[in-house]
Order: structure tokens, then C-alpha cells, then sequence
């Protein structure tokens, strides 16, 4: 795992579990530290409810939009609001005492406030990426649903058009 992807992880399980998480190496731990391990295995693609995401490291980079889920947390709303962005890998990682998780690494697009295709069902977003911190840890279960992609009129940004979910019940 790239150090800037490693640290991202670190600060994603320190914001989870409000605890003391060091890097595997850190030489300053203290008794109830976490360490967390830098080993991690990583996959091209996953299938999720019957659907099948790719990313940046699959044969075809097709499937690598996605809409990722989060809940806003303030004090007069939890709203759910969609993100755009692009898969940069699968990854599984063992956190000892806490479990073993699936996450995506995603790099999001950023988002400008003016939104003139809203109404048609469309987002517009800028052809370029927010820097990575812990939020482009992306457990799995966040992963909303695919997006196709497309210019819009100026070079610097493309069209989110939303596809819907695919579920497959066993």
C-alpha cells in the first residue's frame, strides 16, 4: 500500500474508533496503542448484490464510477448524500481486535456549487480530483451505485449520469 494511501487508512480507523492507532512502525506506542498493519490485499474488482465494479487497476477501467453514500451529521438533518468517484482499488485489511474489512479506495471528483442539470437527474462535476484523506477509504457497504460519465460542455468537467443499482436476491 502507497504511504499516502497507508496513512489515509490509519486516520480512517483513528476517526472510527477514537482511539490510539499507530503506524505498524510507529517507535512511540504506548500500552493500548493499535498498531495498524500495513499489509493489505488488494483485487481489481468486486461483485456486490449481483453487480460487478471494476477500478483504476482492473483489465477494463468501465465500472470504476461510482456513487458513494454517506449520511450528513448535523444538528437539523441526516440527510444521505451521493459522491462521485472513482475506484482506485479493492482492498481487505485485518485490524487486529477489530475485525477483518473490505474497503475501496476512491478518489472523489470535486463538486462545483452550481448545478444548472439537477432537475434533469444529472450532477455536473469537475474533471478533477479532491486530494485523498481518510474519507477515500470507502467501506463497501457504501458503495451506492455505478455512474457513467461524460464531457459537458467545458473540457474541465463531466456529467454524472446516475445507473441503477442492480440487486440480486438469492
Amino acid at each position: 500500500m502507497a504511504p499516502d494511501h497507508y496513512q489515509c487508512l490509519v486516520d480512517y480507523y483513528r476517526k472510527l474508533y477514537n482511539e490510539k492507532m499507530q503506524h505498524q512502525y510507529a517507535t512511540d506506542t504506548r500500552p493500548g496503542d493499535i498498531l495498524v498493519s500495513r499489509r493489505v490485499e488488494k483485487f481489481s474488482w468486486i461483485k456486490l448484490h449481483g453487480q460487478t465494479y471494476c477500478s483504476l487497476e482492473a483489465a477494463s477501467v468501465c465500472g470504476s464510477h461510482i456513487q458513494a453514500l454517506f449520511v450528513a451529521s448535523t444538528t437539523h438533518t441526516n440527510a444521505p448524500s451521493l459522491f462521485a468517484g472513482q475506484v482506485m482499488y479493492y482492498f481487505q485489511h485485518n485490524l487486529k481486535t477489530k475485525g477483518v474489512y473490505t474497503f475501496a479506495m476512491v478518489r472523489y471528483y470535486k463538486k462545483p456549487t452550481n448545478q444548472p442539470l439537477i432537475k434533469e437527474g444529472v450532477e455536473l462535476w469537475y474533471n478533477e480530483f479532491d486530494p485523498l484523506d481518510y474519507f477515500s477509504i470507502l467501506p463497501i457497504a457504501r458503495v451506492y451505485a455505478p455512474f457513467a460519465s461524460a464531457k459537458y460542455r467545458r473540457a474541465d468537467q463531466l456529467v454524472a449520469i446516475p445507473l441503477e443499482p442492480k440487486l440480486h436476491l438469492n
